[in-house]
């Protein structure tokens, strides 16, 4: 989240993608979490939830 949050900074787009239903399910209830994901999506962060990479590609 503190990158993401770094990015917005910058004016970059930023996406958090995770595999759960809810930012940080350890840490966070449920209604935590859509406190934070709000805020987050108000400052232009995109979310991708129960989400699973399968590869990873670069370009350069």
């Amino acid at each position: 989240m503190e990158v993401v949050a770094a990015c917005v900074g910058w004016n970059l787009d930023a996406t958090i993608i995770f595999p759960e239903n809810h930012i940080m399910p350890r840490l966070f209830t449920p209604s935590i979490a859509q406190k934070y994901e709000e805020l987050y999506q108000e400052n232009g962060v995109k979310f991708l939830k129960v989400c699973f990479f399968l590869e990873i590609y670069t370009i350069f």
